[in-house]
């Protein structure tokens, strides 16, 4: 398939394209996905009306690769694709009773990010985000994510935002990567305050994925509860936290040096985990001079002796970023 694919187009026979055709059919989803981009390489003289019909029922394929590969092959298809038909059918398939009917819209205009059309689909994709299913949720926030890295609206932020509520653990790390794709646009006070509260869910990946957008970020947060909870999740119990907590503080600088900060990054040089205490020298790297006592350097020297050389490593750059001391 693939060298089907990469064929000069000039010497690309219907033929050929008929053979792809027949393999869209076939039980493996590689194969299927595999055809798909063929087609799409093939480009101008694969937008036979039956290859555009095919590669639209590969959007409602049971394999997400497969269906990412038909928006892939329908994008490239050229001027004799009519896109704006092709995103009014999916537009229509977000009403359909049936659940994988709607997540695959979801998916394909996340996919295709049609601009000419932005308004209309995001409009229906916010609405997507009240979907009864879970899978069709976690579509939207993914699709509103990837069109919305350049086009986003503070409505649309604030949804994404919203879904950070949702009762679905999937749907909520969907929300975060989402925001985390719109970048700093997305951190208004009112979302950087639910990425507070995020913070305190029962989920970790939930909460990692918050600090990760936070730490991408620091240098807009100034909300100093929500600061104090960054702080507080150097304590977590999950190593996922901590770890993404350390790096998080190396990338604020709006966090000021307190006590139980400079205690809980002392403490995290003593965590179980490898990267736990290597984003803990990391941090106190990042901070240096600001934060030196003898304790500090009590114990970053003890962990220059860390079994564990990117510790050591940062060890050694934190030492001599207190060079005033």
């Amino acid at each position: 398939m693939y060298i089907l694919g990469k064929t000069g187009k000039k010497v690309v026979t219907d033929d050929m394209i008929n053979a792809l055709l027949s393999t869209l059919e076939e039980e493996n989803e590689c194969i299927r996905s595999n055809v798909c981009e063929a087609l799409g390489n093939i480009g101008d003289k694969a937008a036979r009306n039956d290859v555009i019909s095919k590669l639209e029922r590969a959007l409602r394929d049971k394999s997400g690769s497969v269906r990412r590969s038909a928006c892939e092959g329908l994008e490239h298809l050229g001027e004799k694709l009519d896109m704006n038909k092709l995103i009014r059918k999916l537009i229509t398939a977000l009403g359909s009773k049936d659940m994988n009917e709607r997540r695959n819209a979801c998916e394909a205009l996340g996919y295709l990010n049609e601009k000419s059309a932005v308004y209309e689909v995001t409009r229906k994709l916010i609405k997507a985000l009240k979907d009864k299913n879970d899978l069709v949720r976690i579509s939207a926030c993914t699709a509103l994510g990837m069109i919305c890295a350049e086009v986003a609206t503070n409505e649309i932020i604030i949804k994404l935002a919203s879904a950070l509520e949702d009762t679905n653990e999937k749907v909520r790390v969907s929300a975060c990567e989402s925001l985390e794709m719109i970048g700093e646009k997305a951190l208004t006070d009112e979302v950087i305050k639910r990425l507070g509260d995020a913070l305190e869910d029962n989920s970790k990946t939930v909460r990692a994925g918050v600090l990760f957008i936070l730490g991408k970020m620091g240098k807009r947060v100034t909300n100093q509860e929500v600061i104090n909870k960054v702080v507080n999740a150097l304590k977590d119990h999950e190593t996922i936290v901590r770890r993404r907590t350390c790096y998080t503080r190396a990338d604020f600088d709006s966090i000021k040096m307190t006590n139980e900060l400079m205690n809980g990054l002392v403490m995290a040089l003593d965590d179980v985990q490898d990267d736990v205490r290597a984003g803990a020298c990391k941090a106190l790297e990042k901070i240096g001079d600001k934060i030196v006592t003898n304790q500090v350097i009590s114990k970053l020297l003890n962990a220059a002796g860390d079994e564990n050389g990117y510790v050591r490593l940062h060890v050694c750059q934190a030492l001599g970023n207190m060079n005033g001391k």
